[in-house]
């Protein structure tokens, strides 16, 4: 087995390899990890700060027409930071990327926290390996694994929400990065990873919460020891809820804070019912307020292989025709369709909807994304995408674009419609709320 000191027997590639990191991205290393609570997780978070400034320096000088995308990564947000160890949510291109970083010591494995691998918002298609030896200013990119490496061979987490990897299953040479970003076809992380995990109802994770809040209120807490893994997935899929976990922490612990924060959560559970598109209640024939506000239309139970939905969106039954025909989904008789009339700009568009629901543990949501004359042309450059990636873009002359995707239940999708000058906007979540 690949020991550490093993990964530096050749003292040339080391040479080769170190990254010295300038004083300026020390201090930004520094800032990024003084609202981390935990002094051992504030380490950590200094740590990974000089791994991602060191993998940037080293990106750029291997190949400049490679940008790493840092908008959404993990450090950013202390509120995360502060539960996970790793960087996670930097993309390249189309691709995800995830930083796993070493000290100085003896390890012969590397720790990755299991969200980072079973939950798409925070998974990766490449696990970079980065060796920080922050007493000499240095950091080495020494190696990278692929997500399906990943899935195909670890076996079973650890019962603090980590796996344990090798460190001999990593490719040792990361130059091999670089012909993956520059010649492989990226694909989209399959949600489905998320089915095997069922994310529970937001009312009984804001009873558990609730319920432990003198526990968790405590900044070196530790989350495992206190909710089971399915709270603690479904506790990462819901900002609102980090923060608030992040504020309780953030305060002095105290009898008198319980009755304020128990509140909080209550605020919490009210805004996210008024601010996300339950699609729940379009299955059960329902437009609730927040939805007609927006100005949905509902059309329940379409029996979309009949020439009924045509005059609806004439796009729809082509695209569905299209996913089963040729692409081999199978998609029930009879679904349910949404769509509404706005403005971007100038262009007057429609979007459409049609949601269907796998089994009790996968739904499917299809976006079509069309103009609201029959015969006019999207702008070219528009795209759909989702926090991180864009899914789809428009080309020259095209009537209409689409994207299939699929969640779990309380797992909400977020989209957003971008022009090619900028202009944007971000739908409400779509997610299926089981309470």
């Amino acid at each position: 087995m690949t020991s550490f000191y093993e990964l530096f027997n050749d003292l040339e590639t080391v040479a080769q390899t170190a990254i010295t990191i300038p004083p300026a991205k020390i201090q930004q290393a520094a800032e990024l990890s003084s609202p981390i609570l935990r002094p051992t997780k504030q380490w950590s978070t200094y740590l990974n700060g000089l791994a991602l400034f060191g993998f940037e320096q080293w990106l750029a000088e291997r190949d400049p027409t490679l940008t790493l995308n840092q908008e959404y990564f993990t450090l950013k947000q202390p509120q995360t930071a502060n539960i996970l160890d790793g960087v996670s949510r930097l993309t390249i291109g189309d691709y995800k990327i995830c930083l796993l970083v070493m000290g100085c010591n003896e390890n012969e494995n590397i720790t990755l926290p299991r969200p980072m691998l079973d939950l798409a918002d925070y998974a990766a298609h490449f696990y970079i390996l980065v060796i920080v030896r922050e007493e000499i200013e240095q950091v080495y990119i020494k190696g990278l694994i692929r997500y399906e490496q990943l899935k195909a061979m670890l076996v079973s987490p650890q019962t603090d929400w980590t796996y344990q990897i090798p460190l001999n299953w990593f490719d040792q040479d990361p130059n091999h990065l670089l012909l993956y970003l520059r010649c492989l076809k990226s694909t989209p992380i399959d949600l489905s990873i998320n089915s095997q995990i069922q994310l529970i109802p937001f009312s009984e994770l804001k009873k558990t919460m609730s319920d432990s809040i003198s526990e968790l209120s405590l900044p070196d807490c530790q989350l495992w020891q206190i909710l089971t893994w399915q709270q603690g997935a479904s506790l990462l899929s819901y900002p609102e809820l980090l923060d608030w976990l992040y504020r309780l922490q953030s305060t002095p612990p105290s009898p008198e804070k319980i009755p304020s924060f128990s509140a909080q959560l209550l605020e919490i559970r009210r805004n996210i019912a008024q601010s996300v598109i339950n699609v729940r209640r379009w299955l059960q024939n329902e437009l609730d307020e927040f939805s007609q506000s927006l100005s949905w239309v509902l059309v329940p139970s379409v029996a979309w292989q009949t020439d009924s939905i045509r005059s609806l969106s004439d796009p729809t039954t082509v695209i569905l025709k299209k996913l089963q025909l040729e692409r081999g989904f199978s998609i029930p008789s009879t679904v349910t369709l949404a769509y509404r009339d706005f403005t971007l700009v100038e262009y007057l568009l429609r979007l459409s909807t049609v949601i269907w629901q796998e089994n009790h543990q996968e739904w499917r949501l299809l976006l079509i994304l069309s103009t609201a004359g029959q015969n006019d042309f999207l702008p070219k450059g528009m795209t759909i995408m989702n926090e991180t990636n864009v899914l789809v873009e428009s080309q020259t002359n095209e009537h209409y674009l689409y994207s299939l995707l699929a969640s779990a239940p309380n797992e909400p999708i977020n989209l957003t419609l971008t022009l090619a000058t900028g202009e944007s906007l971000t739908l409400p979540p779509f997610i299926l709320i089981t309470e």
